[in-house]
């Protein structure tokens, strides 16, 4: 009996969307990250409207550190709702943008490098609610390893972290 409901459920999750089968009993992919997108655009329209409470800090510039700029908005509850880190040098730029729930959660992160040449690579990922990373998309299609090192998952803690020529 147990091997026939393997098997059935092997055949319904292959029924699936790719990917979706991986949070059984969750939202389908596309529809989370339908839903990530809407709540890009609401938290984009309440930083223009200025209804966040927004907070800075800004660093000297230090070979290597790629967060000299931290901007972290909150709303009126006190939540952070996008936090933004940028820096760089003469010869590459980059900035990190997060976008959380109104329960503080991450669910986008968008990386981005800029390169005196020319050159540029961007690394998107979108988070389900409990966390669980459930799309990346990298471009140019290369591995974007090189961005993942700048992921971080506590906004809050990246904002309040001492400058990082300080620590070295």
């Amino acid at each position: 009996m147990k091997r026939w409901r393997s098997i059935l459920t092997l055949t319904a999750l292959a029924t699936l969307p790719m990917g979706a089968w991986q949070f059984a009993g969750a939202q389908p992919v596309e529809k989370t990250v339908q839903d990530i997108r809407a709540l890009y655009s609401l938290i984009e329209q309440n930083v223009s409207r200025g209804e966040y409470r927004v907070q800075q800090k800004r660093f000297p510039y230090c070979a290597g550190v790629t967060d000299q700029n931290r901007t972290l908005w909150k709303d009126s509850t006190g939540i952070s709702r996008k936090y933004v880190e940028s820096g760089g040098s003469d010869d590459s730029a980059i900035t990190s943008s997060y976008y959380l729930s109104s329960k503080g959660h991450i669910q986008f992160v968008l990386i981005e490098v800029g390169r005196v040449n020319g050159n540029s690579e961007s690394l998107r990922v979108y988070f389900d609610s409990y966390g669980r990373i459930i799309r990346t998309l990298v471009n140019p299609q290369t591995s974007g390893t090189e961005l993942w090192r700048f992921l971080k998952l506590d906004v809050n803690r990246a904002f309040n972290a001492p400058d990082g020529c300080l620590t070295r």
